[in-house]
């Protein structure tokens, strides 16, 4: 059974739709498309919007899910039209006729170039050189990636360092040491803007026993602002602080 595409006015419907196609006969066999450009030559151009629309509400009611399908249709048919039109001659008496149709259609096919979103209407040189470029960016990117990827893995280790169970607590308060640590009058060993590297390198290069260390309970232990009230168990308890980092006597 041949599809129909458009809504189709009655036999001897008097009072029909504006935008149904066909005449006081109905729509013949065959001619249901040339009825459908007939009445985007006739419709005002601010409402073919609407024509569209309609058109494609009644297909997808007989078809669910072939948008495309009534589009590339549509797009086809007007294609051809105004093909059909500027092959006219140029010299002809209807000539005026021919340039206003072509216009008209050609307002209604940019309007279906805006809603095309299966390239139905780019020519394939064109996919294919869009494609192309796609894949040179994503390939572009993906060697970015691996060398990025190549130096992160230039820091692996085959093994982290062991913490002993329950013995977390210690370690922190001596990470935390560490960072108040002076060289030379207020001048510290170690500084950083952020708590970021030392949460992050005690997760990344240390397991607690056997277990590795979660981000997120590592950066418990440093907030941003190290006055900060710590969630509750980040705290370190006063009988886990075994060890006291003091500069040597010289």
């Amino acid at each position: 059974m041949k599809t129909t595409y458009f809504k189709h006015r009655r036999r001897f419907d008097f009072k029909p739709h504006d935008f149904e196609v066909g005449n006081l006969l109905g729509v013949q066999p065959g001619y249901e498309d040339n009825h459908f450009l007939l009445k985007i030559l006739k419709l005002p151009e601010d409402q073919l919007s609407q024509f569209y629309n309609y058109h494609l509400e009644h297909f997808l009611q007989q078809n669910p899910g072939m948008e495309r399908e009534f589009f590339a249709h549509v797009w086809r048919i007007v294609k051809k039209r105004i093909e059909h039109f500027e092959s006219k001659d140029p010299f002809s008496s209807s000539h005026s006729d021919y340039v206003k149709h072509i216009e008209k259609l050609s307002a209604f096919s940019n309007h279906l170039a805006t809603l095309d979103q299966w390239k139905v209407h780019f020519p394939i040189e064109s996919i294919v050189k869009e494609k192309n470029q796609e894949i040179d960016r994503l390939t572009e990117k993906i060697a970015g990636l691996e060398k990025k990827l190549e130096k992160l893995q230039l820091f692996d280790t085959i093994e982290k360092i062991t913490i002993p169970d329950g013995s977390l607590p210690t370690a922190i308060d001596i990470f935390r040491q560490l960072q108040e640590t002076t060289v030379t009058g207020s001048k510290k060993l170690f500084s950083s803007q952020t708590q970021s590297p030392w949460y992050k390198l005690l997760a990344k290069y240390f397991n607690h026993g056997e277990k590795e260390i979660p981000i997120d309970t590592a950066r418990n232990y440093f907030p941003a602002q190290k006055k900060t009230k710590l969630i509750k168990g980040s705290d370190v308890q006063e009988a886990d602080k075994l060890f006291l980092v003091v500069r040597k006597n010289t």
